[in-house]
């Protein structure tokens, strides 16, 4: 996992679930660049995008983090644990911060630990509301 702090981000989470959409809200609060758009996978934003830049769509058991860092053409994609310490370092100072720490855990470790999260993820309940900001939102269409 190569750690940059691209121009701009986006991040593709789980827009049903309570914990994912609570990790989004904290993301929003430590972004003070505002480098990250988010999309929730069940919209048709993340497989436009996705299709659009020639990248695999993923499954939802996950969050995907997808950059371009200014000096290359492809672009950087990452799931599970990985894209949470990626978000987290873009973010900043305190992010910066955390995502050292989580990456001091090994990552077989880590994405264990996020698979089991993942599979219990809706015992916390179902996201009722959308949590990004117009604003921070993924727009590839108009309607």
């Amino acid at each position: 996992m190569k750690l940059f702090e691209p121009t701009r981000a986006w991040i593709f989470f789980d827009g049903e679930c309570a914990l994912c959409s609570l990790c989004v809200r904290l993301l929003i609060r430590l972004d003070h660049k505002m480098i990250h758009r988010y999309s929730e996978m069940q919209s048709i934003d993340y497989g436009i995008f996705m299709k659009s830049k020639g990248l695999p769509l993923l499954d939802n058991n996950s969050v995907i983090w997808v950059a371009k860092s200014a000096n290359e053409s492809n672009y950087h994609v990452c799931s599970k644990s990985d894209a949470i310490i990626v978000a987290l370092y873009c973010t900043g100072r305190f992010g910066k911060w955390m995502a050292y720490v989580l990456r001091l855990c090994p990552k077989l470790v880590r994405d264990f630990v996020y698979i089991l999260i993942a599979k219990a993820r809706y015992l916390l309940g179902k996201s009722r509301s959308n949590v990004v900001p117009e604003a921070l939102r993924l727009k590839m269409y108009a309607t």
